[in-house]
């Protein structure tokens, strides 16, 4: 039997992170709509945006997906398309903070949330990897 590199610290966030994600896109749809009373919006890009969140979440399903599998099977490429995934969520963060129409302070604090939980999984993440290499040799 070969030893696996997985650990609970990254299941432990990575399983956090799953709920987080869904009150994450609730809440922020529900900012989305309250901003789409209170201010005005240019043409199109309401709809943009909430439909941004929805994408916004399945990226991260498939980011915590392949986290798990990496950790739980020490699969190198899993891991390699988890990382990936990772910038593509930081990015998207990025875009709901600085470069949404309206950011509001709930904005800011929910994505700052998200890049908590984004940096904790980078930072075990590159422990696994450094594991698997580790395990390999």
């Amino acid at each position: 039997m070969r030893p696996t590199a997985s650990s609970l610290p990254l299941q432990l966030v990575v399983f956090f992170d799953k709920w987080w994600t869904l009150l994450f896109v609730i809440a922020s749809v529900a900012i989305m709509a309250w901003k789409g009373i209170k201010y005005i919006y240019p043409e199109h890009y309401l709809g943009w945006d909430i439909s941004f969140y929805f994408l916004y979440a399945i990226v991260v399903a498939f980011k915590l997906f392949f986290a798990t599998k990496a950790n739980k099977s020490s699969h190198m490429p899993s891991l390699a398309i988890f990382f990936i995934l990772w910038i593509v969520v930081v990015v998207c963060n990025l875009y709901f903070i600085l470069w949404q129409v309206y950011v509001v302070r709930a904005d800011q604090i929910l994505n700052a949330i998200c890049f908590a939980f984004a940096f904790a999984e980078l930072v075990l993440g590159i422990i696994i990897a450094f594991r698997i290499c580790t395990l390999r040799i």
